[in-house]
């Protein structure tokens, strides 16, 4: 076949030749003639026998196909999230007594020492009960110590002694209450921190275990952000505590501030079904920093998750398949031509999978219809036309 398509293709680039011996040999050789115009035409029919075997395919017979680029996933370590500022330390303060507030110092935004004065009650009601209760005090004291007498020189009963000891115990108890009650008409700040809110007037009647003011903590702050379920799976246990993360407020985007792991939430938010994680950082001097606070929360993963060592590669999940118990991809070389590739998966990060092993980064793989893929398959790029 190849030499008759060799010949005819000598018989193309001779036209003139031909026709001029078939007019020299009249009609029989116009028979002949018209016989060579077909195996001419058959000729072009089978001119690419002779592309075909020099290797060069044409457009047309290439299967096309999606190609997706594999990516490092060490540039993706690096995680943000948004988060919002709470207090450290919250604290609902009340009075243990009820009475009418005749000292209220303080005001919303004021920061307070640790003992200061916060709020104070009018103190004339417990003061008159400390001294009906010292009285009381004094009288059952005053009994005891006959009855001792009595019961030395054997003129009373042992139940006698036994009842004024009780009555002093009583009397003893019920004046340390009322001295306690008379200290609780002072409301003093517990530790450092900053009036949050203020719930109430002065000169107002308050009841006992009525909020009063709302304080924080001025020294440490809370970063409180969400992580999804995925992304804990990942971490090592204890390694958070070890991690810093870098911190920019919106205020101020300029500046990183680090804060370290204090706790999170083991039951995840029933609509998102992440998990609530807070981090601590001293607050700044310098800078004024509230609850409710917008904030960027930076986090290294690499230092978090368990196979941090191997980041390894991304590359769509459509890409990955599985034959005779290995994971495979289609790898496209420099000439387009398909080779199946071993690699290690090593988890889902959304619509990818993370390979740590068989691939690199910037190699192209086969995207798509993986199943229709054979080895040393010619393929081109699939390429959307404009419009579509």
């Amino acid at each position: 076949m190849r030499v008759l398509c060799c010949r005819i293709k000598q018989a193309r680039r001779r036209p003139a030749i031909m026709t001029g011996l078939f007019m020299q040999n009249g009609v029989g050789s116009l028979k002949a003639a018209l016989g060579l115009a077909m195996l001419i035409g058959a000729g072009l029919l089978l001119s690419g026998c002779d592309d075909s075997a020099s290797g060069v395919a044409r457009p047309g017979s290439l299967r096309p196909v999606k190609i997706a680029i594999a990516q490092s996933a060490a540039g993706l370590r690096t995680r943000t999230f948004p988060g919002v500022t709470e207090a450290a330390r919250k604290s609902t303060l009340t009075f243990r007594v009820g009475g009418l507030v005749q000292r209220l110092p303080v005001k919303a935004g004021q920061k307070i020492r640790k003992g200061e004065l916060i709020a104070g009650l009018d103190e004339i009601p417990y003061r008159n009960v400390v001294r009906d209760r010292e009285a009381k005090y004094q009288l059952a004291r005053a009994r005891h110590d006959r009855q001792v007498v009595l019961f030395g020189k054997k003129l009373i009963a042992k139940s006698s002694l036994d009842e004024a000891e009780a009555a002093l115990k009583e009397a003893r108890a019920a004046l340390d209450n009322a001295r306690l009650d008379l200290k609780h008409t002072s409301l003093r700040a517990p530790y450092d921190g900053l009036i949050a809110r203020v719930h109430l007037d002065n000169y107002q009647n308050v009841a006992a275990n009525a909020p009063v003011v709302t304080m924080q903590g001025a020294d440490k702050i809370d970063i409180v952000f969400s992580v999804p379920e995925q992304l804990l799976l990942r971490a090592r246990r204890g390694q958070a505590a070890k991690t810093p993360f870098k911190i920019r407020f919106d205020t101020d985007t300029e500046r990183v501030f680090i804060a370290r792991y204090r706790k999170h939430d083991s039951i995840p938010d029933t609509a998102t079904r992440s998990y609530r994680v807070v981090l601590e950082m001293p607050n700044p001097e310098d800078l004024l920093i509230l609850p409710g606070m917008s904030v960027t929360v930076e986090a290294d993963l690499s230092a978090l998750e368990k196979d941090s060592g191997a980041p390894g590669v991304l590359v769509p999940v459509e890409a990955v398949f599985e034959q005779d118990g290995k994971t495979y991809v289609w790898r496209v070389d420099d000439g387009d031509v398909s080779h199946k590739a071993t690699v290690i998966a090593a988890g889902i990060e959304g619509r990818h999978i993370r390979l740590t092993g068989g691939l690199e980064a910037g190699q192209r793989v086969i995207a798509a219809g993986v199943s229709q893929i054979t080895e040393n398959m010619r393929v081109r790029p699939l390429t959307k036309e404009r419009g579509l």
